[in-house]
């Protein structure tokens, strides 16, 4: 599992922290944001086959060995990078049959309520968020020769709060 923009691990990760055998490679670009991620981690079997990786995500997907993930995971955190990732990088790290899963906050909701809060260190930080088009994130994708393999809205049927696609390599 890649968990690229891991955050605090409480939203993802924490799902997975009693596994014994998956291996998870976390990259943030936030020092604080990864403290408090082994934090979380600290002492529960997720963290004996970990790697953090503290660094800018679209540097940190090129150096990440190619072919070697089952899974690449970017989850609420493309509403706060300056620009998408490279998406030929992210298709290049898959194994063969592999996904990437691409889930973040309704753009509408994004525009209207832009800062998103989060506790790091015992103190809210405030995270500026902007909207995310998921047609646009198709696209991309879709250019780096990836193909939806799933697409749906999480929340309710008149108003969603995020959205989930689940790419396959083409």
């Amino acid at each position: 599992m890649l968990d690229l923009g891991g955050g605090t691990g409480k939203v993802i990760a924490i799902h997975f922290f009693n596994e014994t055998a998956m291996n998870w490679t976390y990259v943030d670009h936030c020092p604080a944001m990864a403290a408090e991620f082994r934090r979380n981690l600290h002492g529960h079997p997720l963290g004996r086959g970990s790697q953090i990786v503290v660094d800018d995500m679209n540097r940190a997907l090129g150096q990440l060995e190619a072919h070697s993930y089952d899974v690449v995971m970017l989850s609420l955190v493309l509403s706060s990078m300056p620009e998408p990732p490279d998406f030929g990088a992210l298709r290049r790290l898959l194994r063969p049959g592999g996904s990437l899963i691409v889930t973040d906050i309704n753009p509408g909701y994004t525009r209207d309520k832009p800062l998103h809060k989060v506790w790091v260190d015992g103190a809210v930080v405030a995270l500026r968020t902007t909207p995310v088009d998921p047609f646009e994130v198709i696209r991309q994708a879709s250019m780096a020769g990836l193909r939806v393999a799933e697409q749906k809205t999480i929340g309710d049927a008149s108003i969603y709060y995020s959205f989930l696609l689940v790419f396959t390599l083409d």
